[in-house]
């Protein structure tokens, strides 16, 4: 095995721990670990994190609807509009350049991390500010 197949197994290991950890933001972790490790296109690197998010959300989905924590319908909702957007995305992302991808994806990053920073608060002022 090379070298960057060997850190990318690593990574994607610790990548599912920390999904199983704090339930989320999978594709965060992933597809800079796939285009800078793995040294896949950013589109593909998108994709690709879409299966293996997928994947993983749904083995942990199973647990907790094993031990009740799951509101079923919401998580459908939710799990049905993200996939449908998450499909129509993928077929656009050939339109926009990989250094395009991988700055959106960045600055996703970003505001995401200034809302997890801010707290609840943060979002709210963003919200407020936004409407007037």
């Amino acid at each position: 095995m090379d070298g960057p197949l060997i850190a990318s197994l690593v990574l994607c290991g610790l990548v599912g721990a920390l999904l199983g950890v704090f339930g989320g933001g999978g594709s965060i972790l992933t597809v800079p670990l796939l285009v800078y490790v793995a040294r896949l296109a950013p589109a593909q690197a998108i994709g690709m994190s879409l299966a293996v998010v997928g994947v993983t959300s749904a083995v942990a989905a199973l647990a907790h609807h094993r031990r009740g924590t799951v509101k079923g319908r919401m998580g459908l909702l939710y799990g049905a509009s993200s996939a449908i957007t998450a499909f129509l995305g993928g077929r656009l992302t050939h339109l926009v350049s990989g250094d395009v991808l991988m700055l959106l994806f960045a600055t996703l990053m970003v505001v995401v991390g200034f809302f997890m920073l801010g707290g609840k608060g943060a979002a709210d002022r963003a919200q407020a500010s936004s409407s007037q």
